[in-house]
């Protein structure tokens, strides 16, 4: 209804042609869902078999439907934003070369636009070359501003490379800088079990645990921190955290009792 109202308002509109293949997108998202959602299983009734079949006719129709409403977008404005769409698409349907050509032109053109690494990245891992798809995320992840584009880069990153302790460090930090202390706090106790002598991550749990209000929890990750650090430095560091949490328990303490007090 929208895009019929463009139309008819403007019918050379480009906004229009895009809005077509904005749809149309949507729906060949949901189609390609379908379809794997069946193609994962073992064994498919005749029904199932025939709506699959009729998922894959309708990927194709879509997929050059958008293809279509998008490259006469292209033709008429220059936006980045169509090609990196674009990208997706052929991503999305599988044409892996075509959806690389996309997002190349888009990092030559622009090299800060991030959701072009994060497309090429994927483009890599449907190929199985995963040092490649790392070092498009990481070359995001360093250029992108925005944080929950940082987020979604760091997530890619740890997922492929768990032992990538310095890049789930920078995300426990965004998750924290954030208040997220729940997913601060996941990002920290993996960086313990890869790294268990990394101060860093002692720190920032104690300092996840605290935003929480679990001081707790956060002085026993400060302890076992101490019980495995070697340096002065280090261990100053670890005491003073132990007296910022006993401070900011006491000082909550003291305010839950005052408002005790009030309301009495």
């Amino acid at each position: 209804m929208f895009v019929a109202e463009i139309k008819k308002a403007a019918p050379d509109d480009v906004k229009g042609v895009i809005a077509e293949g904005d749809l149309a997108a949507a729906r060949l998202v949901a189609a390609v869902q379908e379809r794997d959602g069946l193609s994962a299983k073992e064994r498919l009734t005749s029904e199932e078999q025939a709506r699959l079949d009729e998922l894959n006719s309708t990927i194709d129709t879509l997929y050059q439907l958008v293809v279509d409403r998008y490259e006469e977008g292209l033709r008429r404005t220059g936006t980045l934003d169509l090609n990196v769409k674009l990208g997706n698409v052929h991503l999305l349907a599988g044409h892996l070369d075509k959806a690389e050509d996309e997002f190349r032109n888009v990092i030559l053109r622009s090299p800060y636009r991030v959701e072009a690494y994060m497309g090429l990245g994927e483009v890599y891992l449907k190929r199985g070359d995963t040092e490649g798809a790392l070092e498009n995320f990481r070359t995001g992840f360093d250029h992108s501003v925005d944080t929950a584009q940082r987020e979604e880069f760091g997530l890619r990153i740890v997922e492929i490379d768990p032992t990538d302790t310095d890049t789930r460090y920078r995300l426990a930090r965004l998750y924290a800088n954030g208040s997220k202390w729940a997913d601060a706090i996941l990002q920290y106790k993996e960086i313990i079990e890869t790294d268990p002598t990394s101060i860093d991550a002692y720190l920032g749990i104690a300092e996840a645990y605290a935003g929480r209000g679990e001081y707790a929890a956060g002085l026993d990750y400060l302890n076992r921190g101490l019980a495995v650090a070697s340096g002065d430095d280090a261990k100053i560091k670890l005491y003073e955290h132990i007296v910022d949490i006993v401070q900011d328990k006491l000082q909550f303490c003291f305010e839950s009792f005052s408002i005790c007090m009030t309301l009495a």
